[in-house]
């Protein structure tokens, strides 16, 4: 618990949930008093009775959550995968309070029993887990439908379904048979390149012919096309500019450039990326063989 007078600079921009700010309301002659938490991003407000307005009341006090919207969510995982990163962006963009969770792949020891898979991302909820990232993001547009991330109208949400299926399923899966030797010093057979990139091909073409860049790659409105494409046209620009020696997202998709442009200049976008250098950072101090 901090003052607020030594409160992190990071914090005073609200993008990051999760930050409390605790403060007391008092009626006339101090009769009644009342403790209050909000939430600085959501603006999520809890209060609880108090019997005087002590500090030693204060102390005491018990904020009892009595709606399931309260119970916070455990984003886990590491801040390097995109798919991790996918789902903070939503998380974020929603405004929805959450907390982290660091796991890396190789503990999935420590998880099986949230993810089946072994798999990263997962979350933790007050009813349990869920894993694999497309099933996180319609629990969370469904469980929190304010800020909607999915267009109105059935035929427009599964035509962005669409999208992120083609994006994720064609492009990003078949360019992560390449991360082992463009991100972690592995190595990668002739065959699978020449593989990869005949298929990556024929993914990102179905991705262009799907997008809309209006500004946004489903249309007028940020949506959850867009926290998953962002963070996988990063991925595979960098694996093919390593593999390759040229960025196929660029080639293949031209008008991608003014989209990123225009992502970048997001504050959430800025916020999670921000994060994710640091997590690489970490991540690399760690010295591990890591094969993806």
């Amino acid at each position: 618990m901090l003052s607020i007078h030594v409160r992190p600079p990071q914090i005073n921009d609200r993008l990051m949930p999760g930050q409390w700010e605790g403060d007391l309301i008092k009626g006339a002659d101090n009769a009644c008093a009342v403790g209050v938490l909000v939430e600085r991003t959501s603006r999520l407000v809890l209060l609880a009775r108090m019997h005087d307005a002590s500090a030693a009341w204060a102390l005491e006090l018990k904020f009892t959550p009595t709606n399931e919207v309260y119970a916070m969510i455990t984003l886990c995982g590491f801040g390097v995968s995109n798919y991790y990163n996918k789902l903070k962006l939503v998380l974020l963009e929603k405004q929805i309070p959450f907390h982290e969770r660091l796991l890396y792949p190789w503990q999935r020891d420590l998880f099986q029993q949230s993810s089946p898979l072994g798999k990263i991302p997962f979350i933790e909820t007050d009813q349990g887990a869920l894993s694999e990232s497309q099933v996180i993001l319609d629990y969370l547009e469904e469980h929190h439908p304010e800020q909607p991330l999915y267009p109105p109208g059935a035929f427009a949400r599964a035509k962005c379904r669409e999208l992120i299926q083609h994006m994720e399923l064609n492009s990003e899966w078949v360019a992560r048979r390449l991360y082992r030797e463009a991100f972690f010093g592995g190595h990668v057979s002739e065959e699978i390149k020449t593989e990869a990139k005949e298929k990556l091909a024929i993914g990102l073409q179905a991705v262009a012919q799907l997008s809309l860049f209006s500004p946004y790659i489903f249309g007028a409105a940020f949506s959850a096309a867009d926290c998953a494409a962002y963070i996988h046209f990063v991925m595979i620009k960098h694996a093919t500019l390593k593999i390759y020696g040229e960025d196929m997202v660029a080639r293949i998709i031209p008008k991608v450039s003014a989209y990123m442009r225009i992502m970048d200049a997001r504050q959430h976008v800025q916020t999670m990326m921000a994060q994710r250098d640091a997590a690489i950072t970490e991540f690399l101090k760690l010295d591990v063989k890591y094969q993806g």
